[in-house]
């Protein structure tokens, strides 16, 4: 048994360091039994090269099921914490095979196809211990955890120790052990605390992934603006919610919305008694109606709510919500709905009436503009012609000359004015979204028309994967509701380039983000899918099974690793080849003094001399010595026969140039 020469009962102790680290104690101590259990039982498998390289695809295969898996499933910063985690558990089969091998070590071209082809074509062996190896990732396995305390520094400090006494050459005293034992402490002590620091920065971009994937937090009684703020808004490329059409002909609305308000003051908006009433629940389970009028048609809107609560992204003239199994379901005055104890993924069915009127008639609210910029606001509605007409001409007049005048910016430079709408709307001309609907909805007040202030999204990019919507992050957007001819209508004074711009912003690799979205997203689906259709797994789940399944069969399925026996005391049988004629070669050459390095072996000597003298006997020699010698299926005859020949042909050689 090898384990890297490393003390006995240092790999079971690391899985055991590993498990408790990591919390994976359930797995880690049958781990720890089977890396310890070579020394009790002496049977061992004569494996081969082609053996280690079917355990090394195996490996491959458990490794990439595993990140596809864990992407598919979780956000990326916390699928890459979960690949350390569980790594150690994907090369356990290479680590079996060594330890219960006749061999006791791996073919490094087992991990590599270039080196699969060059060890088969020129017989190289290139043979490492995976014990150490091992014990590395363990402690990587380890770092990954949360328990980073005075005792997880202890037991690296330890492992470490353990792993370099075995190491330690017979010319290295302690006391020089011992400082190489420190440095080596403090450098592997550094680079697990990168990995905490690292670990605690995948965290906080956890955190951003999962608020960019719930999309921008609502707040439905106020709402923090970017108005006036210097820099890029930055906003993120993930998908927040997906939208279908109800049937396969069906439309969606362009505009889904989250929250609205009517006070604004110092940048922000506030909802005056932003109240909810709660909603009953209607048959069949999961069922909400939001008035009492029915729908005319229908769309599907998927969205993470996290906790399980949160406002739902709604149309306008949402009737009735269906396939949300939740706690509480309620509704605000400005329609504005929350749902609490609800799934992880709001799947839910929207059933619209276009003519519905969901919002709270106009109040004195809507007609209030804020003290510091009131009557620059009045002065700038007379000079756009937007006082005296009627409430549809100023809304016209209103798009008409931002679509002309202004411009989509999502940058601001400069420093911060003391009006900032004022200043947007005098001499900057240019801003986001926040802006044009804040000016939007003041300067319609200040034109005597009610108006309020709108959150939510644009619908309009379809989906790679499916027959419907994406909605990003960044289609984020803000509008205004007026009221007009007796009804609250949308009023999107944005021009219509912010599209284009937002996305000159995408992200090169957003395919692939896309991909694993989608991967994460059927998967959600799937686990919050309603009681009722809880039967049997996801198509997906059985294809990746499938093909890790094959990878499997088609590597093992005429595999048959012959026993080596029981294996025997050094003191019975000799280690095979050291009939080899090649010691006899390396003796003439040590007798001129032209021998072998300490540190050489036969093969890389024979290497060197071949590389010095041009000759192909020295490296064919060396290949045939090396399989002789570790190889367990060792030489056919012909093989052998080659063996002697070279070696005597050298042994030539070698009396003639002396």
């Amino acid at each position: 048994m090898n384990s890297g020469g490393l003390p006995p009962g240092t790999l079971g102790a690391a899985a055991l360091f590993w498990g408790v680290q990591a919390g994976v104690m359930p797995w880690a101590i049958p781990a720890a039994a089977a890396l310890e259990a070579p020394r009790l039982f002496k049977k061992r498998w004569a494996l081969g090269r082609e053996d280690f390289n079917r355990l090394s695809d195996l490996c491959a295969a458990l490794f990439g099921v595993m990140v596809v898996f864990l992407y598919a499933t979780r956000e990326a910063p916390e699928a890459i914490l979960t690949i350390f985690r569980f790594a150690p558990f994907t090369l356990l089969p290479l680590v079996f095979g060594q330890l219960y091998s006749e061999r006791g070590r791996v073919d490094l071209s087992a991990f590599f196809l270039f080196l699969r082809r060059a060890a088969e074509r020129d017989g190289l062996n290139w043979e490492i211990d995976l014990g150490p190896v091992f014990l590395a990732q363990m402690l990587l396995g380890a770092a990954s955890g949360n328990r980073q305390d005075a005792y997880f520094m202890a037991g690296s400090a330890a492992l470490i120790a353990a792993a370099l006494w075995s190491a330690r050459p017979a010319r290295i005293g302690p006391a020089r052990w011992l400082g190489g034992w420190c440095a080596a402490t403090l450098l592997g002590l550094s680079v697990l605390g990168a990995m905490r620091f690292a670990r605690a920065r995948l965290y906080g971009s956890l955190l951003e992934w999962s608020l960019a994937k719930m999309g921008p937090r609502v707040d439905p009684s106020r709402t923090n603006t970017a108005i006036g703020k210097i820099g890029r808004i930055q906003n993120s490329d993930a998908i927040a919610l997906r939208v279908f059409p109800g049937r396969k002909d069906g439309v969606v609305p362009p505009l889904l919305r989250d929250a609205l308000y009517d006070i604004y003051a110092s940048e922000k908006w506030f909802a005056s008694r932003p109240d909810f009433a709660r909603l009953d629940a209607s048959e069949p389970i999961g069922t909400w109606r939001l008035a009492g009028v029915e729908p005319s048609g229908e769309i599907v809107v998927a969205k993470p709510m996290e906790n399980g609560s949160g406002i739902l992204s709604l149309p306008y003239g949402s009737a009735r919500i269906a396939g949300l199994p939740a706690e509480a379901v309620e509704r605000s005055r400005f329609g504005v709905v929350r749902v609490t104890g609800g799934p992880g993924l709001a799947t839910v069915r929207v059933g619209v009436a276009p003519d519905l009127a969901e919002e709270a008639p106009p109040s004195e609210a809507d007609l209030r503009l804020p003290d510091e910029e009131a009557d620059a606001l009045a002065r700038i509605a007379g000079e756009w012609g937007l006082r005296g007409v009627a409430a549809e001409a100023a809304v016209d007049a209103l798009l008409a000359r931002f679509e002309s005048d202004f411009r989509y910016s999502v940058y601001r430079e400069g420093r911060v004015p003391d009006r900032p709408l004022e200043d947007f709307l005098t001499l900057r001309k240019r801003g986001h979204c926040e802006y044009f609907a804040s000016a939007a909805a003041l300067l319609l007040r200040a034109s005597g028309i009610p108006a309020r202030y709108a959150t939510g999204f644009a619908v309009r990019e379809r989906g790679r994967f499916e027959p419907g919507f994406v909605v990003r992050g960044r289609h984020a957007h803000a509008w205004t509701r007026a009221f007009v001819n007796g009804r609250w209508r949308t009023v999107d004074a944005t021009p219509a380039s912010w599209w284009g711009v937002e996305n000159q912003r995408r992200s090169g690799l957003r395919p692939l983000w896309d991909a694993f979205s989608w991967l994460r997203y059927r998967w959600s689906s799937w686990r919050w899918r309603p009681v009722e259709e809880k039967r049997g797994i996801p198509a997906w789940v059985w294809v990746l099974a499938g093909v890790a399944g094959f990878i499997v069969w088609r590597n093992f399925r005429d595999w048959r690793p012959r026993s080596a026996g029981v294996l025997p005391s050094a003191q019975k049988t000799p280690p095979q080849g050291l009939d080899s004629e090649l010691f006899a070669v390396e003796a003439a050459f040590a007798a001129r003094g032209l021998g072998r390095r300490p540190d050489e072996s036969l093969n890389a000597w024979c290497r060197r001399r071949g590389g010095d003298e041009g000759s192909q006997d020295w490296r064919r020699a060396g290949s045939l010595h090396e399989r002789l010698r570790f190889d367990p299926r060792g030489l056919a005859g012909a093989e052998r026969a080659e063996l002697s020949a070279a070696a005597a042909r050298l042994l030539r050689e070698t009396s003639v140039s002396h």
